[in-house]
């Protein structure tokens, strides 16, 4: 467990990680442009992500986790909190929060030989990107399939799935209480809420 020093020094990092992730989830995606089968974009206040990452540090903080393994979890977190917010605001999730920090994963997967990381992003990925694919964009759009090849990579396919599982069942819940099922909903929110919890378990 770190210090009460390291503790607060963490809890800054993780509130200004997720500061930074609302900003870039409300610049970013301004220049994208909607699809009129998406989400609809609903308003979101910035103060959920913030709750959801002083949570997750607050989870980290009471286990045996390093200094900086919670360094690099905030940092991780960034784009992860930039998709949700942005996905929950206007219904995409940038490229720029899923495909560049993919690329960062995959310099460091080359650098450090852990190839494992390759097939949990593979094991994850291909469900959603069939869901994508039977449901045209409509039921699950390719930002999630990103999203969540993204999240799989960094939490492993042993906790990503039941994780995954349980928020496909929440978003699912949550679509047929609000209008039936007629429109699609977020799913980014879910898919990064579901990896903090994940990471609040496997490290």
């Amino acid at each position: 467990m770190m210090s009460p020093m390291l503790i607060t020094v963490a809890f800054a990092l993780f509130a200004s990680a997720a500061i930074g992730g609302v900003i870039l989830g409300t610049v970013i995606p301004r220049d994208s442009e909607r699809f009129d089968d998406g989400p609809p974009p609903r308003p979101v206040h910035w103060m959920w992500p913030l709750l959801a990452m002083l949570l997750l540090c607050a989870a980290l903080a009471s286990r045996h986790v390093t200094a900086l393994q919670a360094a690099a979890v905030a940092a991780a977190c960034v784009p992860l909190v930039a998709a949700w917010y942005g996905d929950a605001r206007t219904g995409l999730i940038s490229d720029w929060f899923t495909l560049v920090p993919l690329a960062v994963v995959s310099g460091y997967v080359v650098y450090s030989g852990h190839w494992f990381t390759v097939v949990s992003a593979l094991v994850i990925f291909v469900p959603f990107a069939l869901s994508a694919l039977l449901s045209r964009g409509v039921g699950m759009g390719w930002g999630d399939v990103k999203l969540a090849t993204l999240c799989g990579a960094l939490v492993g396919m042993m906790a990503a799935l039941p994780a995954f599982a349980a928020a496909c069942l929440v978003a699912t819940i949550v679509s047929y209480a609000r209008d039936r099922g007629k429109r699609p909903v977020a799913f980014g929110p879910y898919i990064v809420l579901a990896t903090f919890g994940a990471l609040a378990v496997v490290l």
